[in-house]
């Protein structure tokens, strides 16, 4: 974020939001933690208060998620979806929503909404996602036991359970793993 070009006060805090939320969408939390920034810089280059900028930003994210402009719920799901369809385990698209101030219970709920919405496993699939795009087990080309150690390894840094992991690499060939999600 940039340094504040004069005080920060309410105005200041409703316009820099809406420019920030006309470019991205996000969560009532991270955008607190983003405008935060701004109520520190002002009160270390203006000598604003700080505790007052922060009431003010409180105030105006209350209006914003009271008016629906901020939606936390919608936000997560979007998230979460987009994540889960590049290929995402459960432990990452986790970490993603709590590193955007997202707490346990509203990730758990938007995670069985959006898992349940598939008719298959949606770790297993989002394994095999990942496992297409990178080119590991039944999409290598040659040589797939002799990386296999590794593969798994990559697959559990990117927290894929060692089961999921190892029945995708396992699988003889992308067909084998068609059958794995169907059944």
């Amino acid at each position: 974020m940039s340094q504040p070009r004069r005080p920060v006060d309410e105005r200041y805090l409703r316009n820099a939001i809406n420019r920030y939320l006309d470019r991205w969408f996000t969560s009532s939390p991270h955008l607190h933690r983003l405008m935060m920034e701004r109520v520190r810089a002002s009160a270390s280059l203006y000598g604003t208060d700080p505790v007052e900028g922060e009431a003010m930003l409180r105030r105006v994210i209350a209006d914003l998620v009271e008016r629906g402009v901020l939606d936390d719920r919608g936000y997560a799901r979007a998230r979460a979806q987009v994540l889960r369809q590049r290929g995402a385990s459960e432990r990452a698209v986790r970490a993603s929503l709590a590193e955007k101030g997202l707490r346990g219970p509203l990730i758990d709920e938007v995670l069985a909404e959006v898992d349940g919405e598939e008719a298959v496993d949606s770790e297993l699939l989002a394994a095999i996602t990942w496992a297409r795009k990178r080119g590991l087990g039944p999409y290598r080309t040659g040589q797939r036991e002799e990386h296999r150690q590794r593969d798994l390894g990559r697959m559990g840094r990117k927290g894929f359970s060692y089961a999921v992991a190892s029945k995708v690499l396992s699988a003889q060939d992308p067909e084998a793993l068609e059958a794995l999600l169907e059944r």
